[in-house]
């Protein structure tokens, strides 16, 4: 920027684009202007003037073309350094290769030997079989060595029935119990609590029954929220019956939710 802070735009421009395709060819550009012009795109006269204002101004024609010092510095010390890489490379490459040789050509006669009569004695050796035991396999990858201290969940009982009370909730629940029995035996198959505790199992599953919609306990609730006296007196829910000061004692005084007169 110090040295090119005097250039209008345009001669900015064509400077850089001169020095992009120094770099990239990575050699002086052409002695000729005409394909200095062609590199820097320059069309109109006030371009081309400016692409011959850099050239005499940054770059020396010499009989190679347009050269420019500090652009052929950085392309000497660019390749140099490529230069050095490649040189390292190769030398590892070298060095791997020949220890790869030295030891495929290594002669291992005497360890050959020596493992091939300690296999074969092996393979020969037979057990002996009044006390030869039994060496467990290893655990796979993931499993534990030691035993696990968790009790073994047990599984459903095939002849699970509610007991009195569990089946007697169940119906108070309005609930039909053999139906609720499948859907118990079908979601518990293989998993639980101990077998004592089925029962109690069996009755949190009928108090969760009754909590999502199955039985008359839910549908008691929804018969408190929309009771039959507010539906007549024209009220969809007991709350805006009340709010409209409609309630069972004077229901009979409401009809279509207003209020209407009553003859003496």
């Amino acid at each position: 920027m110090r040295d090119t802070a005097h250039l209008s735009m345009l001669e900015d421009a064509a400077y850089r684009r001169l020095l992009d395709a120094y770099y990239i060819k990575e050699r002086p550009l052409p002695a000729d202007e005409r394909e200095c012009f062609k590199l820097a795109r320059a069309q109109s006269k006030a371009e081309r003037d400016a692409v011959a204002y850099v050239l005499r101004e940054f770059f020396t024609l010499h009989d190679e073309g347009h050269r420019q010092e500090r652009a052929d510095r950085e392309i000497a010390r660019f390749q140099d350094k490529q230069e050095k890489a490649k040189r390292s490379a190769n030398a590892r490459w070298d060095k791997a290769k020949t220890h790869s040789e030295r030891n495929a050509n290594a002669s291992p006669d005497g360890m050959r030997t020596d493992m091939r009569t300690h296999s074969e004695g092996n393979a020969l050796q037979s057990p002996v079989t009044s006390n030869h035991k039994e060496t467990p396999l290893p655990p796979l990858r993931g499993e534990s060595e030691k035993p696990s201290r968790r009790k073994p969940r047990a599984k459903l009982p095939d002849d699970f029935a509610p007991d009195d009370a569990g089946r007697k909730r169940a119906t108070d629940a309005g609930l039909d119990v053999d139906a609720e029995l499948e859907k118990f035996r079908d979601h518990h198959v293989g998993q639980g609590n101990l077998a004592a505790d089925w029962q109690a199992t069996w009755r949190t599953w009928v108090s969760r029954a009754v909590e999502f919609g199955r039985g008359k306990a839910t549908r008691a609730k929804a018969v408190e929220k929309h009771p039959q006296w507010a539906l007549d007196a024209g009220f969809p829910t007991v709350w805006e019956a009340e709010n409209a000061l409609c309630f069972e004692r004077n229901a009979h005084e409401f009809r279509d939710g207003k209020r209407i007169e009553v003859t003496a």
